[in-house]
């Protein structure tokens, strides 16, 4: 999900990971968990924009696109 405009969100489908639901599925663990930390990563990135987007505006500067 990003902010295209003021007030105006995207969401982007990422991936799709099936879930390890019983033994005979365990190989599939370590797709599942590369998917997660990607996502992770991602979600770091756009929480660290959103604060450095939400402390610029507080100090009054414009965002630079």
């Amino acid at each position: 999900m990003d902010l295209s405009y003021n007030g105006v969100y995207r969401l982007i489908k990422l991936s799709k990971a099936d879930l390890c639901l019983s033994f005979g599925q365990q190989p599939l663990f370590p797709y599942f968990f590369d998917d997660m930390m990607r996502l992770r990563a991602l979600t770091l990135k756009v929480a660290q924009a959103v604060k450095e987007c939400h402390v610029n505006r507080n100090l009054g500067k414009r965002n630079a696109r």
